[in-house]
């Protein structure tokens, strides 16, 4: 009795040592103090705090040192951080050794369409298209303009195509617009052409200002 007792209190005494050290260690951080921040994570860290471990991560990350930031997020993950997993997986996309994907893969599938558009253009990154597209589908259809654009510039068949690039256009993305005011330019729809050039142009593309000009030039 008295020796769990001992175990108890000592793992109660231990688990408040580790949040009052990682919480001077967030107050170290926003004064800007990474390294007293970082001393204080590390023995947060020693006493299995994860947050600490996820911390040390990022101050690692920032500082462009990849590889023992990747070691603090495997500790962090391993100890039940499950952010870690993200990052992980995009640092493993950022310097291409696509390690971590399928860790990326677990966090993204009840994620937002953000980390699913990340996790789709590091499988694009790497050349696999076919997941690419599977992420992009998930995060377009959450409704992410940039990943119906990419979905439509992946998808061969042209009825879809057209489908996700007017979603991305209705959504105001330039680049869908411009797409689309080529295609009904090549396929002689010339009044959708000029109105989705006309929208890209509006929004900046030169693209479409080129294209509209040539239009007028030829009488179109």
């Amino acid at each position: 009795m008295k020796k769990s007792l001992f175990i108890f209190l000592f793992f109660t005494l231990s688990l408040f040592a580790s949040t009052n050290l990682y919480d001077q260690g967030i107050q170290f951080l926003e004064a800007n103090n990474t390294l007293q921040a970082s001393k204080c994570f590390i023995k947060a860290s020693d006493n299995g705090n994860a947050k600490a471990m996820y911390k040390l991560g990022l101050i690692y990350e920032k500082n462009q040192e990849n590889q023992k930031a990747i070691e603090w997020y495997k500790k962090a993950k391993a100890s039940g951080n499950i952010k870690a997993k993200y990052n992980l997986g995009v640092l493993s996309c950022q310097i291409k050794s696509y390690e971590f994907l399928e860790d990326f893969e677990s966090y993204a599938e009840e994620s937002s369409k953000t980390v699913q558009y990340d996790l789709a253009v590091c499988f694009s990154q790497k050349g696999e298209s076919k997941k690419a597209l599977k992420w992009f589908k998930k995060s377009a259809k959450k409704g992410d303009v940039k990943a119906q654009y990419r979905v439509a510039t992946l998808t061969k068949n042209k009825k879809e195509k057209i489908k996700w690039l007017r979603k991305s256009a209705k959504n105001n993305y330039t680049e869908a617009q411009f797409e689309l005011g080529k295609i009904f330019f090549k396929t002689h729809k010339l009044q959708k052409s000029k109105y989705w050039l006309k929208k890209a142009k509006t929004n900046g593309s030169k693209k479409a200002s080129v294209y509209l000009k040539r239009m007028k030039e030829l009488g179109l």
